[in-house]
């Protein structure tokens, strides 16, 4: 019988098979209308479905859940024209005949709470509700672990550990940030069992010579904890449970970070499993990835592609889709429910004379200036780029020889850059690029005599796509200096005394520039204050810097970087926080505000957000709060508070919008480009956000 006939007397089916599921006698037509009519985008069907015609559609047993919640969506809306009753049967069928089927099934417990009684204090509500959940849903899903979304100082810490007991794990390794290795893991550790544990810390270096109950390893010291987890598991026999803090700093698949921990778990091949952090999905669906390659049996290769696909590496539309599943497998603790802290926020609007050249009107009138003078730079020395690069060209032509494997790699090569030059398309010719550039930097540059290899790599640049190596030079050398300039002024005029003598404890300043945080410790040392500062240089001596901070009371305030005291340092010894800029990321604030707003605090905690005032014109201080708000709009979604927005991310409306804008300047002053081509690198960092879908950056 046709799956068509079957579809015309009504007969539905569910079945799962091999890894897939198969749902036959739907009008399919219908249902693919109304899923892109509903989520306005084709990318679900084109990505989700192996199969999607006939009255057959087909998907992978991991997107059941998806499957089902889009088919629920389908029921509710009144745009739908598919059948409903069909579709509820239909969910009805992958309930029964499909994994799905174990979830609201009772099953034994996988957690002992006797353990609990080994520490010196008891879970607060919120950390039984998150050891209930885990003991509800990973069995039912199938998982081997599971996200905890924990605001920074409401207990994450202590909520892993309680797990790892409650597990009956015999081994547990840690993954933490360097700066949390003795200040949190070790402190934890002295202080809140009843019986002093067994522990290694990886600033001993080395790796550990023996089983412990509990090992700590700093990010880069990854490698000693795959060996050290391939001794327990082959020596030892030991279950091992896994706890990655500040699990935000691995959702970049692509990062060889993200790629050591993957392996780690299958080395570790661990009893339970904790991804943790207060803001574990910064922005972007696509970092759910490296998370569910750990955590579900179900999600594989061709899964993770039909992700990306879905999601995109920026943010797009179906984030309720995605919202669903992360609903699934994380536990979400509200901050107001845990740390109860009163606390205030106040603007310092700063103005001063001058100030109006940090506008973003003044700074539009110098990138146009700049770039009329770098593209009449780049005509008028265009043969001689050539040459550099046809004489790099050359090189490598002669190096390869008559391997036929590499000529056949340099052809592609040489195809690829005709095309580019000839018209860049950007979404249509992103692998061409992709590949083009890959190719340069492992085959081509490295085997470049020495004085040629600097030319070269600037060469390529100017000849595969002018246009937006100026636009680069004129986002970073314009935009870039200017904004660090504005910071370093505003960091000049400020008044701080106000706040740092009336706080009840210490004062924390953050910024994101180290140039910045240079004019603060200046600043603040003629003002009479004895402040220290934290950053790259610095960081090596974290642990003493904050004792030191801690201990002394006439050091005040501790200036800071974003980057450097952001996460895993409490600092409830101040009790004022004044943020000199604002980050581009929702994320950097939390975490940097979670230093002294957290349990423990016993002050009211004050935050003070430092902007320059240019008379209601905007400028590049307060523009910077505009693409905050775009990231919570983004993490929202994602972690289910809210849906439907339809917004790009930061990478996307630097490589299109910011770009548009750009063109329309060129336009405006008679400009144009030999060459058409988008580099997703270029203009990366560098993107300013309207209160509308509509971006750029000056």
């Amino acid at each position: 019988m046709s799956n068509l006939f079957k579809r015309l007397i009504g007969m539905l089916s569910v079945t799962e098979k091999n890894g897939f599921i198969t749902i036959t006698g739907l009008d399919t037509a219908r249902v693919s209308k109304d899923i892109t009519k509903l989520w306005s985008t084709s990318r679900v069907n084109a990505h989700m479905f192996t199969k999607f015609h006939r009255g057959e559609l087909r998907f992978e047993s991991f997107f059941a859940i998806e499957v089902r919640y889009i088919l629920e969506q389908l029921i509710e809306t009144s745009k739908r024209s598919a059948n409903t009753r069909a579709l509820a049967r239909i969910v009805e069928l992958l309930n029964e005949n499909t994994w799905l089927n174990r979830i609201d099934k009772p099953h034994q417990s996988i957690l002992n709470r006797k353990a609990l009684e080994r520490f010196t204090v008891k879970p607060l509500e919120a950390q039984y509700d998150f050891l209930n959940t885990y003991d509800r849903l990973v069995p039912a899903l199938g998982l081997r672990g599971y996200m905890l979304a924990s605001p920074a100082g409401t207990g994450k810490t202590l909520s892993s550990l309680f797990l790892a007991a409650c597990i009956e794990a015999d081994a547990v390794i840690v993954i933490s940030p360097n700066n949390a290795l003795r200040r949190v893991w070790g402190a934890t550790f002295d202080s809140r069992f009843k019986a002093k544990p067994s522990y290694w810390v990886s600033d001993q270096g080395g790796v550990p010579d023996r089983a412990y109950d509990y090992s700590v390893f700093h990010y880069e010291a990854l490698d000693s904890a795959i060996v050290y987890a391939q001794y327990l598991v082959a020596k030892t026999n030991k279950r091992v449970f896994v706890i990655l803090d500040e699990c935000h700093n691995f959702n970049n698949e692509e990062s060889l970070r993200t790629q050591k921990f993957i392996e780690l778990c299958k080395v570790a091949n661990p009893v339970g499993l904790i991804w943790m952090s207060g803001t574990p999905i910064k922005a972007l669906g696509s970092e759910c990835v490296p998370f569910l390659r750990t955590v579900d049996p179900l999600f594989t290769d061709v899964t993770a592609a039909a992700m990306y696909k879905i999601f995109g590496k920026s943010a797009a539309r179906a984030n309720d889709i995605l919202a669903h599943r992360i609903g699934h497998v994380s536990f979400k603790v509200e901050k107001a429910t845990v740390v109860a802290n009163v606390s205030d926020t106040v603007d310092y609007k700063l103005s001063f004379k001058g100030a109006e050249r940090f506008t973003l009107d003044a700074i539009r009138d110098e990138i146009v200036q700049f770039i009329i003078e770098r593209t009449a730079y780049y005509k008028a020395n265009k043969a001689e780029y050539r040459a550099i690069y046809d004489q790099g060209i050359e090189e490598h032509r002669k190096r390869i020889g008559s391997n036929p494997q590499a000529q056949r790699d340099f052809l592609k090569y040489q195809s690829y850059i005709r095309t580019i030059i000839g018209g860049f398309d950007p979404v249509a010719h992103k692998e061409l690029a992709k590949f083009c550039n890959l190719y340069e930097k492992k085959e081509i540059i490295p085997y470049l005599p020495k004085g040629l290899k600097q030319s070269f790599t600037e060469a390529r640049s100017v000849v595969k796509y002018v246009h937006l190596k100026i636009r680069g030079e004129a986002l970073g050398r314009v935009l870039g200096r200017r904004r660090i300039e504005c910071f370093v002024e505003m960091a000049k005029h400020a008044e701080l005394s106000e706040y740092i003598d009336n706080s009840e404890k210490k004062t924390v300043i953050f910024t994101s520039y180290v140039e910045v945080l240079e004019q603060l410790q200046k600043e603040t040392s003629e003002d009479g204050y004895n402040p220290l500062v934290v950053y790259g240089a610095t960081n090596k001596n974290l642990g003493s810097i904050i004792q030191r901070f801690e201990r002394d009371p006439d050091i005040n305030p501790l200036i800071a970087t974003f980057d450097s005291l952001s996460t895993a340092v409490p600092l409830i010894m101040a009790n004022t926080a004044i943020m000199f800029n604002q980050p581009f990321r929702q994320h950097e604030i939390e975490q940097a505000s979670a230093r002294i707003d957290r349990l423990d605090q016993d002050s009211p905690v004050h935050f003070v957000n430092v902007l320059l005032d240019t008379n209601g014109v905007p400028n590049i201080s307060t523009r910077n709060l505009d693409i905050v708000e775009w990231s919570r709009q983004q993490v929202d979604q994602i972690m289910g508070n809210s849906s439907g927005l339809d917004n790009v991310s930061v990478e996307s409306l630097a490589t299109s919008h910011s770009i548009d804008r750009l063109d329309k300047f060129m336009d405006t002053h008679g400009l144009t480009y030999e060459a058409v081509e988008v580099s997703f690198e270029a203009v990366r960092p560098l993107a300013v956000i309207e209160p509308t879908t509509s971006f750029y950056y000056f």
